[in-house]
């Protein structure tokens, strides 16, 4: 016969540093989701503006889309970063310098 065992101690310490273990472990996985989330979005929007995208896809297509994709994500095995370089997700766009004021009339 196998022994159950509970995850609460009689010891109201130990209880505490579970349930503070618990919430750790609750916040980082809302954390990692947030991040996830950000990325996806960026993702997103810098195939938007791409025109071939932008055009290719019709509103309906547009409205389905959603930054809570996973697919591309590996929870498991080696992940290599590289922390030399960034994500590149959006070209820089050339702004227009700011025109010239016009002299006060005196």
């Amino acid at each position: 016969m196998t022994q159950y065992s509970s995850r609460r101690s009689s010891s109201p310490k130990a209880n505490r540093t579970w349930w503070q273990l618990e919430e750790i472990s609750v916040l980082a996985l809302h954390l990692l989701q947030t991040a996830l989330v950000f990325v996806n979005t960026l993702m997103i929007q810098d195939m938007l503006t791409d025109p071939e995208w932008a055009n290719l896809l019709t509103d309906e297509d547009k409205r389905a889309l959603t930054p809570l994709f996973w697919m591309h994500i590996q929870p498991y095995g080696e992940v290599r970063l590289n922390m030399g370089s960034r994500l590149q997700l959006a070209h820089p766009v050339p702004q227009e310098p700011d025109p010239e004021p016009e002299p006060a009339a005196a």
